[in-house]
């Protein structure tokens, strides 16, 4: 996917045939070829959050986020205090293995991180200008494919009901100063 040119290539815990234990091959090879990873963990699970920016993932995407709580807690495992509650590792890859000054990759890492909720269901549409609101929250990712499920459509993404929830999402993002994304 780097070689073909583009920026991000998303490594999914989700729904993809691999856990944890492949993700630094996985970065190193998407670092190699020019693009950045963000991990989508298997659900609103910090130590999956801490174990991708550990491998050294440029930003982690939670799926089924359906609360202010479930942000919250995403921004708290992705970000190092005061912001958050990630806890200190200068041994691991993503911090050079201990071969970078801690605050330098500290530093870096903390303007640089990508944090994002993915909102998949009624229950993150019910919440989410709380979902929005949530501090150092850096992206709506929209699953289309779910939201279509769960509005009696089921992959019929381009139907208008979930036309007309994606833009209704996107709207309350750009408002928020929220970065939107789906898809493609």
């Amino acid at each position: 996917l780097g070689d073909v040119g583009f920026d991000c290539v998303f490594l999914d815990l989700e729904h993809g045939e691999y856990g944890i234990g492949a993700l630094p091959s996985l970065l190193r090879a998407a670092r190699a070829a020019g693009c950045s990873g963000v991990v989508r963990t298997s659900h609103v699970a910090a130590h999956e959050i801490s174990a991708a920016l550990d491998a050294g993932a440029a930003g982690v995407l939670a799926p089924s986020v359906s609360s202010g709580a479930d942000a919250s807690a995403i921004v708290s495992a992705a970000h190092y205090p005061p912001i958050g509650s990630r806890g200190a590792a200068p041994m691991t890859r993503a911090a050079g293995y201990g071969t970078t000054p801690f605050a330098t990759y500290r530093e870096v890492v903390e303007a640089e991180l990508v944090v994002g909720a993915q909102i998949e269901g009624p229950e993150g549409i019910a919440a989410l200008d709380e979902i929005l609101g949530t501090p150092h929250l850096d992206l709506a990712f929209i699953g289309p494919f779910d939201l279509s499920q769960h509005l009696g459509v089921p992959g019929e993404t381009s139907h208008p009901s979930v036309v007309e929830a994606m833009t209704d999402i996107v709207r309350r993002a750009q408002q928020r100063g929220v970065a939107t994304a789906t898809w493609a």
